[in-house]
């Protein structure tokens, strides 16, 4: 039983008690597990993607020549402002989309692979991403065949 003030701050203060490591040896480790790392990665690709695309459908927005006619053949009609933003909004979900589903597909299909050998063969070194990375090729360019798969590797 503390007899003084200074004897109870001793005994009873949780800020000297409190020991944040041995909190943390305890507490689960989410990314740690691979279909989480690799579904974070997939998902932050994925946004990445939308935006990449997103933008760079605005800069190929000036690349359409369905404008320039025959000389001697009338003239388009004239598109007001109101019609061509929602063409440029259209135009740029439809590229983000495509943009996203390549990003988020490629950095789920890297992550999972690199944990995969990470987890089977019991370090964490420079071969790891390496071998992610040409797993993660060769299933991108499975569509094309196995000469592709093996340059994509």
């Amino acid at each position: 039983r503390p007899r003084t003030l200074r004897e109870f701050r001793a005994r009873y203060n949780p800020v000297s008690t409190f020991n944040p490591h041995a909190a943390a040896a305890f507490a689960p480790q989410p990314m740690e597990n691979c279909a989480v790392k690799a579904t974070v990665s997939g998902a932050l690709g994925g946004a990445l993607g939308f935006a990449m695309g997103a933008f760079l459908a605005n800069m190929n927005a000036g690349a359409d020549l369905s404008h320039i006619t025959h000389p001697n053949a009338p003239a388009p009609p004239k598109k007001s402002m109101w019609t061509h933003l929602r063409e440029g909004v259209r135009e740029s979900r439809r590229h983000g989309v495509r943009m996203a589903k390549g990003f988020g597909g490629a950095g789920f299909l890297f992550v999972a692979a690199e944990c995969t050998v990470e987890r089977a063969r019991g370090r964490t070194d420079v071969y790891n991403p390496l071998v992610g990375g040409a797993v993660a090729g060769a299933l991108l360019a499975v569509r094309s065949g196995p000469s592709s798969m093996a340059a994509g590797a």
